[in-house]
């Protein structure tokens, strides 16, 4: 998982920082909502679309995160199931 090991506290950086955009992004579409002037709302949708950026960059990089930890996991694995192959080589 991304929350244990050495990459604990930006995991838990990262999804803080995702969590005050996904906030930010509340705000901005109930004051575009309520926005009367048509500048407000531009204002008000470029930013709901910068912090949409944000966000899912931010998810992808934790999904690659993901990905890499189940990759070395597996990697691992081989590792374990190559060397006692070799040992049941060696003891014939």
């Amino acid at each position: 998982s991304n929350f244990r090991g050495r990459n604990l506290y930006v995991s838990i950086l990262t999804t803080t920082v995702s969590l005050m955009m996904l906030a930010v992004m509340v705000w901005c579409t109930i004051r575009f909502l309520q926005a009367v002037e048509v500048r407000d709302m531009i204002l008000y949708a470029v930013v709901f679309m910068c912090m949409l950026c944000a966000v899912t960059m931010l998810k992808l990089w934790f999904w690659l995160m993901m990905i890499r930890y189940s990759i070395v996991r597996e990697i691992k694995r081989v590792e374990l199931q190559v060397s006692t192959l070799a040992e049941r080589l060696e003891s014939r």
